[in-house]
């Protein structure tokens, strides 16, 4: 269980870090296109409704989108956030997703690393290792090393130069390992599973078998898995109805955490300790109830959404552009979210940062909160 966590901090880290501070081609838009006579020395950044990359890059790509198509060369590293994403082309260095979907039939140099609900791989190779934490995985492209999958299903129907180790959480009945006519494994098989696998003619594993059954902890691993999923993607849902109805204001918001980090984090914690006081006093008193209602409403809202504001920062400062665009601010945001998450999961460091981004992110709600009354008390009387 270890690795696998290790596994699912690296791929997000991926995600969110970029491959150096160095300077990139920054692109964004409703609809991105890297043409195919385009040639990008440099590293490339993306972010758009739909993306396409036809073209070649000599550095690494990141991409955050709601669809991805890859046909041409990026001769670097490749990492993509996106709902669906589709790998055709050459991607020399390592291939990290996390989308809804996933398929490639393009030649990766380097390893491939899928955090999707479907993962199908019909064709072109992998040069190293395949990991995937996924719902579906069908792969019958050649692996050049290793397997480490945690998935619903999977089906291996192609060649892999070492080892697979694999953990399936589906007990449904349905085929949860299955090896296919053209499966050969030419090192050992490992694998966790309510049932034993589906081996079909002309599949061969030269190495050891071995089964063992799914423990009580491996089904909380994976619901605690599930869980943390759908949280980041409602985090993302209330980012993009942000940015779409305020988001010069989501802007200014965050730029309170960098021009006064002391009184945010002051205001946070007077407001998350406090709060529910004066709630509860309003609470016990009956003309006060329907207040207490509304504010403890207003008060969960505020504490959720402050992660969003602190990921648009730290997004600005990992995409290091200035622009306010919603898919550049969107970009931004994602990153930043998925950096939170990853450093929220780290044992012992993850409470604490957790609480921190709850209070500084509260306390920059609470200084717009105050300038816009300030405003508004001389005009209105209030």
């Amino acid at each position: 269980m270890k690795r696998w966590f290790l596994l699912f901090v690296a791929l997000l880290m991926a995600l969110a870090w970029p491959a150096g501070v160095r300077a990139a081609t920054v692109e964004s838009g409703e609809g991105v296109t890297i043409a195919k006579d385009r040639l990008i020395n440099d590293d490339l950044y993306l972010a758009g409704s739909n993306v396409t990359i036809d073209g070649t890059v000599t550095g690494d790509v990141m991409v955050v989108a709601e669809t991805v198509t890859v046909t041409g060369i990026i001769q670097g590293n490749l990492w993509v956030a996106a709902r669906t994403v589709e790998v055709h082309g050459t991607v020399s260095g390592t291939v990290r997703v996390a989308a809804s979907e996933l398929t490639s039939d393009g030649a990766i140099g380097g390893d491939l690393i899928a955090f999707a609900g479907k993962v199908t791989v019909p064709g072109g190779t992998i040069g190293r290792d395949f990991w995937a934490a996924a719902g579906q995985a069908d792969v019958s492209a050649p692996i050049g090393r290793n397997v480490h999958a945690k998935v619903e299903t999977l089906r291996l129907d192609s060649s892999v130069g070492g080892n697979v180790d694999a953990r399936i959480s589906n007990d449904r009945g349905q085929d949860q390992l299955v090896l296919g006519p053209g499966a050969n494994i030419r090192g050992s098989l490992q694998y966790t599973a309510p049932d034993e696998l589906k081996q079909e003619a002309g599949a061969v594993v030269s190495g050891a078998v071995s089964h063992h059954l799914p423990s009580e902890k491996h089904h909380t691993f994976i619901n605690r898995l599930q869980g943390q999923i759908l949280w980041f993607m409602a985090a993302v849902a209330f980012l993009i109805a942000i940015l779409l109805y305020a988001r010069r204001a989501a802007w200014i918001t965050a730029s309170k955490l960098t021009k006064h980090p002391w009184r945010s984090l002051l205001g946070g914690l007077v407001f998350v300790v406090f709060a529910p006081l004066v709630l509860l006093i309003l609470a016990v008193l009956v003309i006060g109830l329907p207040l207490a209602i509304f504010g403890a409403g207003a008060y969960v809202l505020v504490l959720y959404t402050a992660k969003i504001f602190v990921a648009l920062l730290l997004g600005r400062v990992l995409i290091q552009r200035e622009s306010a665009s919603f898919w550049v601010s969107l970009g931004a945001g994602v990153l930043g979210l998925v950096f939170l998450y990853v450093l929220m999961a780290i044992p012992v460091l993850g409470p604490i940062v957790s609480l921190l981004v709850l209070i500084v992110g509260s306390g920059a709600q609470l200084l717009l909160i105050s300038e816009v009354y300030k405003d508004l008390r001389p005009k209105y009387g209030v």
